[in-house]
């Protein structure tokens, strides 16, 4: 049996955030049918999951305790958990593929979901031109 320690899983999870956040957090993950099987439990209210910057499955937008409808395939993202209110900030509430919004709107588990790899894109030197685009691809 593995040291739950020198577990990766764990160790991805613990390095999800800052320290003070991760270090006494519950590391959790979340089987293919949607429950969570806790890794480490943690001695303060925050959970960590290894995965999210490998991109997940959500059964629904609005509703998180819905574990029947066809799974919604989400890229790479980061969590923001707060009590966010997308009417009040003017958030969207529609899965998207890069970008921000509200995921369980209305909910007492409203979180802001911005999705994308956090390392795409170009870095800027000083110096650099800004080059602003935007397109919509329809299907």
């Amino acid at each position: 049996m593995t040291d739950k320690a020198e577990d990766p899983r764990v160790t991805r999870a613990r390095l999800s955030g800052p320290e003070q956040v991760t270090k006494n957090a519950t590391v959790a993950e979340i089987s293919a049918d949607g429950t969570m099987i806790v890794l480490v439990k943690g001695t303060n209210e925050w959970v960590c999951t290894p995965y999210m910057l490998c991109g997940a499955t959500q059964r629904s937008n609005t509703d998180p305790s819905d574990k029947t409808s066809p799974a919604i395939p989400i890229g790479p993202h980061w969590m923001v958990t707060w009590p966010f209110d997308a009417a009040a900030n003017g958030l969207p509430t529609t899965v998207r593929d890069k970008g921000a919004w509200v995921m369980f709107a209305g909910t007492p588990y409203a979180y802001l979901h911005v999705c994308g790899d956090p390392w795409e894109g170009n870095e800027y030197h000083q110096g650099d031109k800004a080059v602003w685009t935007m397109s919509y691809v329809r299907q």
